[in-house]
């Protein structure tokens, strides 16, 4: 947990392009209304306006003008303001005028973590004696939502807003931010704003720009988002490339004898459900964190298989590699997302086609979940294939070290996705 500078508070999760043309001006970031900027340090303003008007940003009865350029951004810096407010905080331009209420000049502060720092206040109730705090009109808390990116954006969506801690806000809020931030208002007198930005299970390479990614000697990561902001489908298949390569590298299977091809001879079992697998009734399962195969075969017509189709295999815990007929179409590694892959023409074929899936189970709970029903073929004529049945799994052989990382995300840090 560390203390922001204003300039990353306020020009955090900018933007590389913007609209020409708005409505009023914007500023990126997360300021909203309740927000605390951080004290005693100059306060830089990005954001977007109509191409080539002028904006003026007033807070605390300091002013300062920007003219957006060409793509509609601009840029200002007000000076640095002692701890205070609340205040008003003006944006306004030809096309049109916004006012944040409430804001504070005080001490902000990023809390970041995994499961241990998710754990939420209503969670802690029984171990902190202060869980059932008043409302503290000079504490703010900001919770950063679950989402990926390949590139910096701008802004988080409309619902992502500063809140005044009370009975409301705190029992969802990070207990270990929101008592550390507690605590530090007792001592340091002056008002404090947490953010909350976390996800259990993260890696610290999704929170790295492409330079530290750079520095420590991650280049390969880094070329691969790159390649994947400008190109999803080739980093998609580079991300495949290197996942295999990794598998023949230690497993020595040859080229065309690969678990993923469709007449791999495995221990094949049947898939009991569309759940975790621990939860089979399967010893060798129950408590089993490690790679399992999933295989499934389908029969489609010519008129199916002559245009591209859709895959949707529903949630996957943790990670996940897929092919069909041998042909790699995808990976992710978000257990709470739907995998949805686009199959492009020629990876289907009249006939029987096979579905492989590599689910890399490294922590708790894993496999193929679904739910069942979602699970499915469509096809370009509009008719589909129902997947929710009719699995089968094997075991996958231990090979030394972790698998390539899958583009997805464990990051709520601004603008970043990972490689798990």
């Amino acid at each position: 947990m560390s203390r922001l500078p204003a300039r990353l508070v306020i020009t955090a999760l900018l933007a590389s392009s913007a609209s020409a043309a708005l409505a009023a001006p914007r500023l990126d970031g997360v300021l909203t209304d309740h927000a605390v900027i951080q004290r005693g340090q100059p306060i830089a303003l990005t954001g977007e306006a109509a191409a080539g008007e002028t904006v003026m940003i007033t807070l605390a009865g300091r002013s300062v003008t920007a003219k957006a350029d060409r793509a509609g951004r601009f840029a200002a810096e007000l000076p640095a303001l002692d701890a205070g407010g609340p205040y008003d905080l003006t944006i306004a331009a030809q096309s049109g005028a916004a006012v944040l209420h409430d804001v504070l000049i005080g001490d902000v502060y990023l809390c970041s973590g995994q499961s241990n720092m998710e754990l939420a206040v209503s969670e802690a109730q029984d171990l902190i004696p202060d869980a059932h705090a008043p409302v503290d009109a000079g504490l703010r808390l900001l919770t950063i939502p679950k989402r990926a990116a390949a590139t910096p954006v701008a802004r988080l969506d409309d619902a992502v807003r500063w809140t005044v801690a009370g009975p409301t806000s705190q029992p969802a809020f990070s207990a270990a931010c929101f008592y550390m931030a507690q605590a530090l208002r007792r001592s340091a007198a002056v008002p404090i704003g947490a953010i909350h930005a976390s996800w259990g299970g993260s890696r610290i390479s999704a929170w790295m720009s492409d330079a530290a990614l750079r520095r420590a000697g991650l280049g390969d990561q880094a070329d691969l988002l790159a390649l994947y902001a400008r190109d999803p489908g080739a980093a998609n298949r580079r991300a495949m490339t290197l996942w295999e390569t990794w598998w023949r590298t230690g497993s020595g299977d040859a080229v065309g004898g690969e678990p993923w091809q469709p007449s791999a001879t495995l221990d094949w079992q049947a898939v009991p459900a569309m759940t975790n697998f621990e939860t089979w009734g399967i010893a060798d399962l129950a408590s089993y964190n490690g790679m399992l195969w999933y295989q499934r075969s389908v029969e489609i017509t010519a008129e199916q298989a002559r245009g591209p189709a859709t895959l949707v295999l529903g949630t996957i815990d943790d990670a996940d590699r897929t092919w069909v007929n041998g042909i790699g179409v995808g990976g992710s590694s978000l257990a709470s997302q739907s995998r949805v892959y686009a199959l492009p023409v020629g990876t289907l074929k009249a006939g029987r086609n096979v579905i492989t899936v590599n689910d890399d189970d490294v922590y708790a709970y894993g496999g193929m979940t679904g739910p069942a029903d979602t699970m499915r073929i469509t096809f370009a004529d509009g008719s589909s294939v129902p997947l929710g049945d009719g699995w089968r799994y094997a075991k996958a052989r231990r090979i030394a070290g972790s698998a390539p990382g899958c583009r997805g995300t464990t990051s709520t840090a601004p603008g970043r996705s990972t490689m798990r």
